[in-house]
């Protein structure tokens, strides 16, 4: 995984959100990704649009995550977005779209042709190591999150 797809500065820890659900958590961090340059206004759409279709909620251990994203429709170039909620928020499980999840660690991912397989398996053996999701969850800081993170960076 190329360092410069995840960096600690796309990392927020208990952001300020206006409504604490999963429309406003995709949002924000959507947000952030426009204010770089990664996409622009329309990913945020295309995004809830397939989270309504294909949820993207997933019952990891300890904690319950989410990586939301969607076709490269407004993608400038792939990145990834982390955010680890004070409070959960729900999502419904990628493998049951029907059950809710309290999610608390949310991976907003974009990618441009080509890249999808990659970044969503490095993200799934990120959220596969509890102990990796456990300290996401306890991280007070984007360096710390980072710090968890960053041995998945150097494996291919």
């Amino acid at each position: 995984m190329s360092l410069s797809i995840f960096t600690d500065d796309m990392i927020f820890i208990h952001p300020q959100i206006q409504q604490n659900n999963q429309k406003s958590v995709i949002q924000y961090l959507c947000s952030k990704m426009i204010e770089k340059g990664i996409v622009t206004e329309a990913y945020f759409d295309e995004v809830i649009a397939r989270e309504k279709i294909h949820p993207t909620g997933l019952p990891t251990l300890p904690i319950a995550s989410a990586v939301p994203h969607a076709d490269p429709i407004g993608v400038n170039r792939t990145a990834i977005a982390l955010a680890v909620l004070e409070q959960p928020v729900t999502f419904f499980a990628m493998d049951n779209p029907l059950k809710e999840l309290n999610v608390s660690i949310v991976f907003l991912m974009s990618f441009i042709k080509g890249d999808q397989i990659a970044v969503l398996r490095w993200v799934s053996n990120v959220l596969g190591d509890q102990n990796t999701v456990r300290k996401i969850a306890q991280s007070t800081s984007a360096q710390s999150a980072f710090q968890a993170i960053e041995p998945f960076l150097h494996n291919k």
